[in-house]
C-alpha cells in the first residue's frame, strides 16, 4: 500500500512482541505509531501529542484499565478508541 496518512494512533501494550508485530502492520499502512509499554508513558503522550485513534490493552500494569481509558477519554475525547483484552 503505497497511501501514506498523517493519523497518528497510540498503541499501547506490555507485551512488546505483540506491540511491535501490530506497529510494523500499522506503520505499513501508512499509519504514524506511538508504542508505549506502560501506562505512565501512555499518559505522557497523550498530554504531548494528538491522536485520531488508541488501541488500548485494558490488562496493564499501573492503572486499572478503566482508568486510563477516563484519562484518555478526559485527555483527548474525540480519539477513537479501541479496547484490548489479552485475558
Amino acid at each position: 500500500m503505497n497511501t501514506r496518512f498523517n493519523a497518528r494512533v497510540l498503541l499501547v501494550d506490555d507485551e512488546v512482541t505483540f506491540l511491535g508485530s501490530l506497529s510494523r502492520h500499522l506503520e505499513e499502512g501508512g499509519l504514524k505509531v506511538c508504542t508505549p509499554t506502560c501506562t505512565k508513558e501512555a499518559v505522557e503522550a497523550l498530554e504531548d501529542q494528538k491522536f485520531a485513534a488508541i488501541i488500548l490493552e485494558l490488562a496493564m500494569p499501573g492503572f486499572n484499565g478503566l482508568e486510563i481509558l477516563w484519562r484518555i477519554k478526559a485527555v483527548q475525547p474525540e480519539a477513537e478508541i479501541i479496547i484490548l483484552n489479552g485475558l
